[in-house]
């Protein structure tokens, strides 16, 4: 038993220190933030007349499914290169995954990338969300994930990530930058190749996602209509798991790199599915995805939302919502706020919570070691004084659902299962996996 509890715990350290600057990592559930939705930029269109006249032709319902996914692929294109060469752009991500064979463990990520001309900030914190039992509650010490990178006025990337607890995460803000945490580790230089090694993106950090989309792997089926009201094409496309290996090898080539820093592999996708929206002038508006992929103990379902502001206006009005940042010091450009993220005196304060982590580190282990564990035990200055009553009041919500996850478990086990049961099949696969996994990670 004490193998196994320690295998599930580095299991999900795996998991969660897999978490690409992409993507989430296995199970789509309900997550209760609301991505702010920027409006369209009044910018010159990215979409030439030989573009046009394919989209149009996609938008005709008895179109050919190779005009479709040629549309597919030109809108999605012209989307991620928006993204890449606009100088000002804030990008918001929502993702939410679960923990293989822990059914009411929700693994949450909140990140946001700022970019302004040649500078640019970027941070992704992650969150775990348990039921009360103990071993639910071992998972909240070891599982945890802070990334946060930037570029300095020389042109130099920084970047640090760190594992565990030891940031002390908390992404039930529900405000702008919708997470809390303590950089204990001070950003290290890096070069341009081996900032890029290091994140796995294809050309830059601020492409949609670090997979390559090509014609030859999206599904028939793909769907594309246009909303003339709000100048906005909709485009929702799978990817076809039978197409050549080869091309689907090389569509996760990269993600494939997320997994290996573990150690592990993905094998295959049982699923992607995709929604994305883009201004009728070539602006991504927004972009989800679904997917279910195999990779041993990882082997599971992620739901992943971005969404992307383009005026400053709109972005310095969410800026302006971070409570870390005192009103009497708010900034006047997006470049200011990056520079303010980024400065080296607003990293040495972030530090200053290294302290306070390892003592509460230490006290969660005391508690472990006389086999008290609680749930509750965390650190939030700002709610201990009253500051955050909406997050407070969010918290106990969380907690409430939690109470009645746990009855209705409670409740489900108390009603006789049949050999045949559906409910007596899930839980015999549960098992059947885990009985089936002698080692492993989750990414």
């Amino acid at each position: 038993m004490r193998k196994k509890i320690g295998l599930l715990i580095l299991s999900v350290v795996f998991l969660v220190s897999c978490a690409a600057v992409f993507a989430g990592c296995n199970k789509t559930n309900d997550n209760d933030l609301d991505l702010v939705g920027g409006r369209r930029p009044d910018y010159p269109s990215l979409i030439d007349g030989d573009i046009k006249s394919v989209i149009q032709a996609a938008l005709d319902e008895n179109a050919d499914e190779s005009v479709k996914k040629q549309a597919v692929i030109a809108l999605y294109d012209i989307a991620n290169a928006s993204r890449k060469n606009t100088s000002l752009s804030l990008m918001l991500q929502n993702s939410v995954a679960g923990v293989a064979l822990m059914s009411d463990v929700d693994i949450v990520m909140h990140a946001f990338n700022l970019k302004s001309g040649n500078r640019w900030y970027y941070q992704l914190a992650t969150d775990v969300d348990t039921g009360s039992n103990f071993g639910n509650n071992l998972i909240t010490i070891f599982a945890g994930l802070l990334k946060v990178a930037y570029t300095d006025a020389n042109g130099d990337y920084y970047y640090s990530i760190i594992k565990g607890q030891e940031s002390n995460c908390d992404c039930t803000l529900p405000t702008f930058p919708y997470a809390t945490f303590d950089l204990t580790q001070k950003p290290v230089k890096h070069s341009a190749e081996s900032f890029k090694e290091e994140l796995h993106y294809s050309e830059s950090i601020h492409e949609i996602n670090n997979m390559i989309f090509c014609e030859e792997i999206i599904a028939d089926g793909s769907k594309i209509t246009y909303d003339a009201e709000n100048g906005v094409y909709k485009v929702e496309f799978s990817v076809d798991m039978n197409a050549d290996y080869s091309l689907l090898k090389d569509w996760y080539a990269l993600a494939q790199k997320d997994m290996q820093v573990s150690g592990n592999s993905i094998n295959y996708y049982n699923y992607y599915n995709a929604v994305l929206e883009i201004w009728d002038n070539g602006y991504a508006k927004s972009y989800s995805c679904e997917y279910d992929r195999d990779a041993g103990t990882a082997s599971g379902k992620t739901k992943d939302e971005f969404t992307y502001l383009w005026t400053e206006s709109e972005i310095m009005s969410l800026l302006r919502e971070d409570g870390s940042i005192e009103a009497s010091a708010l900034m006047n450009t997006v470049e200011e706020y990056i520079e303010y993220y980024s400065n080296p005196e607003t990293v040495a304060a972030k530090m200053s919570g290294t302290l306070i982590g390892l003592i509460v580190a230490g006290v969660l282990i005391g508690i472990i070691i006389v086999g008290s564990i609680s749930a509750a035990i965390t650190v939030n200055v700002l709610i201990k004084k009253g500051k955050l009553p909406k997050l407070a009041a969010k918290r106990e919500a969380k907690k409430a659902r939690r109470e009645e996850k746990k009855r209705a478990r409670m409740s489900a086990n108390e009603s006789p299962c049949t050999e045949d049961s559906p409910e007596n099949d899930g839980v015999n696969e549960r098992l059947e996996k885990s009985s089936d996994s002698d080692s492993g990670e989750l990414g």
